[in-house]
């Protein structure tokens, strides 16, 4: 059978020691490689060859997010875990957004971890019902889902997501480059950001992306 391969991106010695000793134990999952910073992970990328990825949040420099979201474009097989301390919703809802499949809180049980890297590497996902309850509590305090943009506004929006230009967007939907401008000034307005990624994030939340892009 073939072992799962698992790359680990970590900038605390201690955490990072704790995980190589549990995963050591395990004839399944074979460690390829430790980063103490995304950077270093995202230039090895090739080399680790992962099927799971157990990242932290807190990293310095490029953020656990950001590594998520650029790999994820790059190699749409490999999976992501998300390893923190962070319990916030919206850390957990910008990680989801960005492409992981499991979001587990330091200090848990080692066969929790075990045994959520099985369950990410068949296929599956991976959230406490702890963290559910508290990304539920996340949509609750923010005022629902319903969605604020028209529907030419959301198609824009999820034109955004695919990475085309304002230009590329203005010819798809046959309109002048200043009316798509109003359409994504609009959307900022609407959704209270202030930039591409941070609209995509919102509308994520909002169920407004479509799965195919």
């Amino acid at each position: 059978m073939a072992k799962i391969k698992v790359v680990l991106i970590e900038d605390q010695d201690d955490v990072a020691v704790n995980i190589v000793y549990v995963l050591s134990k395990v004839p399944d999952i074979e460690l390829r490689s430790i980063h103490f910073s995304a950077e270093d992970a995202f230039a090895a990328i090739n080399q680790d060859d992962a099927d799971v990825y157990l990242v932290d949040l807190g990293l310095p420099g490029m953020s656990g997010v950001e590594f998520i979201s650029q790999v994820s474009q790059k190699q749409p097989d490999t999976d992501f875990i998300v390893h923190t301390i962070s319990e916030n919703g919206r850390d957990l809802l910008e990680a989801l957004s960005a492409g992981a499949v499991g979001y587990i809180i330091k200090g848990c049980a080692d066969n929790d971890l075990i045994d959520g890297i099985r369950s990410v590497a068949s296929g599956g996902g991976l959230l406490s019902p702890r963290m559910a309850r508290r990304l539920c509590h996340y949509f609750r305090e923010s005022g629902g889902s319903k969605n604020p943009l028209t529907k030419t506004e959301t198609e824009v929006l999820n034109m955004l997501k695919t990475g085309e230009s304002y230009e590329q967007i203005s010819m798809k939907k046959n309109v002048a480059l200043s009316t798509i401008q109003s359409h994504i000034k609009s959307i900022y307005k609407k959704l209270n950001v202030n930039n591409r990624r941070d609209a995509i994030l919102a509308g994520s939340f909002y169920g407004l992306l479509n799965e195919q892009n």
